[in-house]
């Protein structure tokens, strides 16, 4: 339905001193998509991606005897599943002809930052629902049925698990930035072995953003104002 005069009725006077219509800044989600993503271009309904489990450590021959026999297989598979997302406005010609604050001039530029919202709010969810398996999953099936972040990820050629969480939830803070880092070194390939990992951003929610920003940017540590380093 288009926007008529009797949707805008207050703008089609003189008497008001502002209209305040999209006037508050947003984050272009270029700032997260560039940062935390791999971008690609696709002409597919769909794109998978299928992990190999490769092979596990080298075994001691004894002089003599055969070398030990090793198989590679097929592990897990990611599906990445496209969705087309927009919407439209229409305005009628008395309407536009009529309405007095040029609220409707700025029409595509809030239709373009409810875009960047748009986007914004689907990066997000696959770390709102990261510990979840039923929620946020409107773009992406994991291969191994797991959340994303699981005390007991599957490796499909040990039979074992590999833990990228602790084991009981915590609040962000110092000892809990070292507890994970530490566990980025020890992840694990499907085969066991370690993978060579360096974290490289921390990822909070605004709740956690003074703690961070202490964590990262002070010379001091933050429980008890010592000084960094080896005289702390």
């Amino acid at each position: 339905m288009a926007v008529l005069r009797a949707n805008l009725s207050n703008l089609m006077k003189v008497d008001l001193d502002e209209v305040l219509f999209e006037a508050w800044k947003s984050l272009p989600y270029q700032n997260i998509l560039n940062t935390l993503f791999d971008v690609m271009s696709s002409d597919k309904k769909e794109e998978k991606y299928q992990t190999v489990a490769g092979f596990g450590l080298s075994v001691i021959k004894d002089e003599g005897e055969d070398l030990t026999e090793k198989t590679f297989r097929e592990a897990y598979q990611t599906t990445f599943t496209h969705k087309t997302l927009g919407f439209y406005t229409s305005v009628s010609m008395e309407a536009r002809q009529d309405e007095q604050y040029g609220v409707i001039q700025r029409a595509p530029r809030a239709m373009a930052k409810s875009t960047d919202a748009t986007l914004n709010y689907y990066m997000a969810r696959p770390f709102g629902y990261a510990t979840s398996t039923t929620d946020g999953k409107d773009f992406i099936s994991t291969g191994d049925g797991k959340a994303l972040l699981a005390t007991d990820h599957p490796l499909a050629e040990t039979g074992g698990t590999c833990s990228n969480k602790p084991s009981t939830d915590a609040d962000l803070s110092l000892t809990t930035l070292w507890a994970g880092v530490d566990k980025f070194y020890e992840f694990l390939d499907d085969a066991g072995k370690p993978i060579v990992n360096t974290p490289k951003y921390l990822v909070v929610p605004h709740q956690s953003q003074q703690v961070a920003l202490e964590l990262l940017k002070s010379d001091k540590r933050p429980e008890d104002a010592k000084q960094f380093g080896p005289t702390a």
